[in-house]
């Protein structure tokens, strides 16, 4: 055993904790400590404790020290319902290394998080919000201005500072292609797929397709539906060959 590793009993704060200082590292009740995600329990796995939620392991960034059965705290929604977001463990050195329960918590790259001991026992340690990698590029730029975001698996969802709604899918990360999802600030909701196709639903109840919907006019660009009669022969224009084979719309 370490001096950085422990059993089982709970280190309290105050008279305890001081009786074991020389041996480790006191903890106190208002103790905060980082830490990074190395490893996930999920709940119908055997090594979860609890069984009502997800579970990690937290390597603390500056002893090393491994705390295990940490849950984490809720945002102001709430848990009766359910509601859970699943923080990333570590799963590869970010210096190309071999990942290892021996690795430094700075070189893993799983979630970063702000630990807290409940009653200053480090068996009883809780996530209470998650920080920056110190490996990582983050900031919002100025002239993003305030927003709200999140990534996950090369997707993304984005609350612009004018209140632009956008999801994105990363297809390509090298190539660079993307699938969007934009809901603007006057509730136009426009599609573009990494194809170049490109759908719009207007606040006018108009669908448009293609890649400028402005310069497309009702009159020149509307879809012709097989269900529509042509006047001077009174057939359907399904029936001429006339009829939108790839849009369809009703009538």
């Amino acid at each position: 055993m370490s001096k950085h590793h422990y059993d089982k009993t709970p280190r309290q704060a105050g008279i305890e904790a001081r009786r074991v200082r020389r041996r480790y590292p006191s903890y106190q009740m208002n103790d905060l400590r980082k830490g990074v995600v190395v490893r996930v329990y999920f709940a119908d796995e055997e090594r979860n404790r609890s069984r009502v939620g997800v579970e990690y392991v937290v390597r603390d960034l500056r002893t090393g020290e491994e705390y295990e059965g940490v849950q984490c705290l809720s945002s102001t929604g709430g848990l009766f319902n359910g509601s859970e977001d699943v923080l990333t463990g570590a799963t590869a050195h970010i210096d190309g290394g071999e990942l290892t329960r021996d690795t430094p918590a700075r070189l893993a790259n799983g979630d970063v998080v702000l630990l807290g001991f409940i009653n200053g026992a480090h068996v009883q340690a809780v996530i209470l919000g998650t920080l920056p990698h110190p490996s990582r590029a983050y900031g919002t730029t100025k002239a993003q201005g305030e927003r709200r975001y999140t990534t996950h698996k090369n997707t993304s969802v984005e609350t612009q500072s004018d209140g632009t709604y956008k999801i994105t899918r990363t297809i390509d990360v090298a190539a660079d292609t993307k699938t969007t999802i934009t809901i603007s600030p006057n509730g136009d909701v426009t599609i573009r797929h990494n194809s170049g196709a490109q759908i719009a639903v207007l606040t006018d109840g108009t669908v448009t397709l293609g890649t400028d919907s402005a310069s497309l006019s009702s009159i020149l660009d509307g879809v012709v539906t097989g269900r529509g009669v042509d006047t001077f022969t009174g057939q359907t224009f399904a029936a001429l060959g006339q009829s939108s084979a790839k849009v369809l719309a009703e009538k």
